[in-house]
């Protein structure tokens, strides 16, 4: 009886797991700003360590169509290789002038100030509890 109970408790916890990292994984996607569309392209979902691919695709991958069923079991990655991807991230354009308009007079990027990654791993606990209230109410 005990036993059972384990089990089912595990499979809903694994489901919140994916659930949840497919949600933020989306999450940092959809946050990623769009100039010419490559940097939301190169999001790579990996199983084990990091990934290190580039594509010239400007078509955001599917966290969901990588994100193992099993993932509560495993390290999960979600990587991105192009080499500006931290300059978005942490706003190291320099000074901007304003004339472009694609980054702020302090250097960030106009359309992601406080960056991609940052703000979604910020939103982590609330989109796990939502989640979990979701699977719950099941």
């Amino acid at each position: 009886m005990v036993a059972k109970a384990a089990g089912q408790g595990m499979e809903v916890s694994s489901k919140v797991y994916r659930a949840s990292g497919i949600q933020l994984f989306s999450d940092v996607i959809e946050r990623t700003p769009v100039d010419e569309g490559r940097l939301r392209g190169n999001w790579f979902v990996s199983v084990g360590s990091p990934s290190s691919e580039t594509t010239s695709s400007k078509a955001a991958q599917n966290p969901a169509s990588k994100m193992p069923k099993d993932a509560i079991k495993k390290k999960v990655f979600l990587t991105n290789n192009l080499p500006y991807a931290e300059t978005v991230e942490f706003g190291k354009f320099g000074k901007g002038d304003g004339k472009t308009g694609k980054t702020t007079g302090s250097g960030y990027s106009s359309q992601a100030p406080a960056g991609m990654m940052r703000i979604s791993v910020r939103r982590w606990p609330a989109i796990l509890k939502t989640i979990a209230a979701k699977q719950a109410a099941k």
